[in-house]
């Protein structure tokens, strides 16, 4: 079933994701994020999101889209932390 395009958007999806999360902090944050908004526990989503980032979870279409917001958040929705480290880097 390597030809399903959303296999196909997934393998490439997983390394960008893991490389966006890895940073210190972004997972739990992200875990944070995504149980504000549906009262699941972040240790919770934080296992889950573990589980998807080494490849043993398939996320729904759905924790994709959640994933890429977090990512792609405009500076002003960072923490100050975060966006220091952006302005100082760039």
């Amino acid at each position: 079933m390597a030809t399903d395009p959303m296999h196909i958007y997934y393998s490439k999806w997983l390394p960008r994701a893991r490389r966006l999360l890895a940073p210190s902090g972004r997972l739990t944050e992200l875990a944070h994020t995504l149980s504000a908004k549906d009262q699941i526990p972040a240790e919770d989503w934080r296992t889950r999101l573990r589980r998807v980032l080494d490849g043993h979870e398939q996320p729904d279409t759905d924790l994709v889209f959640e994933v890429e917001r977090f990512v792609c958040r405009p500076l002003s929705e960072r923490p100050v932390e975060q966006t220091e480290e952006f302005v100082l880097a760039s």
